[in-house]
């Protein structure tokens, strides 16, 4: 029986307290692995839907919750749709709708201004991304690269599973709803989420792991779900299909994912995003077989994307994921947080840097970077918008020579 904190609390409180949890005082808008269940494998990353030349079907299901989860009314009017009359539904949709104009305002337009003037040859050559500690961030992931075919997405936490929305029991969708606003408001508010939120936030009862929070991003980036399959990586490094998801967490659940097709509403461009729950650190990818020959299997010329990374790979224990990226990538898109800066090869990458950099917030002052300060004294450009954990924000874009 799920439990419903929220039961006896009046409706203008439930009000006040998601507008609490959706707020950022900082910016204002200016307007198993089970061998016998494997199905179907494919040659690591590298399958492409084919005869895109087809009408594209949208998995109606899986498009109205995400809309649900997302705030936004279900198109088909069926139990979903009743289920969005609810007033407390209603009320998240109301402030969730608040919650995404700020973003687009303040955070999309931006990104997309700043695209246009300085990566404008990284959007034209992308055609994978891939988006190591991501957790379910593909929200940056598609702010920064829209037009990249493939998002590959890797983090600790789990994958989850699909919510059935019908079976969270009427008294308890005050909980619910308050529980995914406070799993998204960081994203939206600070850029990133936090690790240790992550860590309740996305491995509870009804959200408990990953999916859904990706699903609702993309139905609030203006995009429509064409299907949802779970998938692992098995023995040989290639993606495998499963059967069903499962609720599995820490290390049983490595090496499990999500493959998630979609388009952008209006166009016929089938794209792909996968998330995997996998140990990145050296000591991970040297018992995790798998995962390792799975990175070694990522086509080279992808575009690498690395934010609010915890400074991981400053450290040596994370040398693998770190030379994975520089071997497969073309172009390297980091905050601070990344790789030091000692460690990219002049030789072979052309830097350039955007923003402020002076040092890192208080909880990592360990890794401020002097060689990367100095670098900021001789050569950087302006940034505009807010990305990683400082109020005062910094890119590094490298190109491999």
């Amino acid at each position: 029986m799920k439990t419903n904190i929220l039961k006896n609390i009046p409706a203008i409180i439930i009000t006040f307290a998601l507008l609490v949890i959706f707020s950022c005082d900082n910016e204002k808008p200016k307007e198993k692995f089970v061998e016998n269940e494997k199905v179907e494998t494919k040659d690591s990353v590298r399958a492409v839907v084919k005869n895109k030349s087809k009408p594209v079907k949208i998995n109606k299901e899986y498009n109205d919750i995400a809309k649900y989860l997302a705030g936004i009314k279900p198109g088909s009017r069926g139990e979903l749709y009743n289920l969005s009359k609810n007033q407390v539904w209603r009320r998240y949709s109301i402030i969730a709708d608040y919650k995404w104009r700020n973003f687009h305002a303040t955070k999309t337009k931006k990104i997309q201004s700043w695209i246009n003037k300085e990566m404008n040859d990284v959007e034209k050559n992308n055609n994978m991304i891939f988006y190591p500690f991501s957790g379910p961030d593909v929200l940056h992931a598609l702010t920064f690269f829209p037009n990249a075919k493939k998002y590959l997405m890797i983090g600790l936490e789990p994958v989850g599973t699909i919510p059935d929305l019908l079976a969270i029991e009427k008294d308890s969708l005050n909980s619910y709803l308050e529980l995914l606003a406070q799993s998204i408001n960081d994203a939206l508010c600070l850029s990133f989420f936090k690790t240790k939120d992550m860590l309740t936030e996305l491995n509870n009862q009804d959200i408990d792991g990953t999916v859904q929070i990706i699903m609702l991003f993309l139905s609030r980036t203006n995009n429509e779900i064409i299907d949802i399959k779970p998938v692992e990586i098995n023995k040989e490094g290639n993606i495998a299909y499963r059967k069903s998801f499962e609720m599995v967490e820490g290390q049983r659940g490595f090496n499990k994912g999500v493959e998630i097709s979609f388009r952008t509403i209006n166009t016929d461009s089938i794209k792909q995003v996968y998330y995997f729950s996998i140990d990145l650190s050296n000591s991970g990818l040297i018992y995790n077989k798998r995962a390792k020959l799975f990175l070694d299997k990522i086509d080279s010329g992808v575009t690498t994307f690395i934010k609010s990374a915890s400074y991981l790979m400053h450290k040596n224990w994370f040398s693998i994921v770190r030379n994975t990226i520089f071997n497969k990538s073309k172009y390297i898109l980091q905050d601070d947080s990344g790789i030091a800066f000692r460690f990219f090869d002049k030789e072979t990458w052309n830097i350039q840097l955007y923003g402020t950099y002076t040092e890192p917030i208080k909880l990592f002052k360990k890794n401020l970077e002097e060689d990367l300060k100095e670098a900021y004294t001789e050569n950087s450009k302006p940034l505009d918008f807010r990305i990683g954990y400082g109020r005062k924000s910094n890119l590094l874009l490298a190109r491999k020579k």
